[in-house]
């Protein structure tokens, strides 16, 4: 599990962030399998007469070799949410971060308005709803909503 940490106090100082990217061996396995399957494919592009531009290729496919090319590519694509949800303090299925106000359960002052709070992760593109999170997070700070 990575860690959002707080540099200092000056709240516009950046943020440390670490999402513990490739830190358990079950990533590596999983990785590896993708990059060996993906050089299969290749190659049965190849035997079927078709040319492929230049491509970024793990020098041998050994584990070392493999694993130093995904620690060299290594980057996400995912549409983070989820990680801060909205639901009671102490819902049965593992408690809530905020309030349906968004406010941070036992921070004074501190709402979060992204697609964190979501209960679960949607099966569509974040986009719109974490634009009708911030703009009824607005909408309550304008009203002085504080439930």
């Amino acid at each position: 599990m990575g860690t959002v940490r707080l540099t200092s106090r000056d709240p516009t100082a950046p943020l440390k962030v670490d999402p513990r990217y490739l830190t358990e061996s079950e990533d590596f396995t999983t990785l590896r399998a993708g990059v060996r399957m993906v050089l299969r494919i290749r190659d049965r592009v190849h035997t079927h007469g078709y040319h492929l531009g230049p491509w970024a290729t793990p020098q041998a496919e050994d584990d070392a070799s493999i694993d130093s090319f995904i620690l060299a590519h290594n980057r996400t694509s995912f549409h983070y949410s989820s990680t801060c949800r909205m639901a009671p303090e102490n819902d049965s299925n593992g408690g809530g971060v905020v309030n349906d106000a968004l406010i941070v359960y036992g921070v004074e002052n501190l709402r979060v308005a992204d697609s964190s709070i979501f209960p679960w992760v949607p099966a569509t593109h974040t986009q719109a709803p974490t634009v009708a999170v911030a703009e009824k997070c607005a909408d309550m700070i304008l009203k002085g909503i504080r439930t």
